[in-house]
């Protein structure tokens, strides 16, 4: 069904990534989340502490091109995810 599918996806989006979940809700609530949702083998980490990484998924996040004009325009006209969804 459905999570059989959603897992396929998953891995064949990131072979071999390190998944670590940042949060600043409570770790023990996300954790007890991630393995509700059958997701506990593609993640290896639940924390609070942001680590170096080379890519940051995020929907709150503007990225930085070094241009500080689009940075403006792309704040000012930032919306989240589920806010263009309606």
């Amino acid at each position: 069904g459905f999570e059989k599918v959603r897992k396929i996806v998953i891995f064949r989006l990131f072979p071999h990534p390190q998944i670590v979940i940042f949060t600043t809700r409570n770790l023990l609530t996300v954790s007890k989340w991630v393995i509700k949702n059958g997701l506990e083998e593609f993640i290896d980490n639940v924390t609070n502490i942001k680590e170096p990484a080379y890519l940051l998924i995020d929907d709150r996040c503007i990225n930085f091109s070094g241009n500080y004009n689009d940075l403006r325009k792309q704040i000012d006209k930032f919306e989240v995810w589920y806010q263009k969804l309606n």
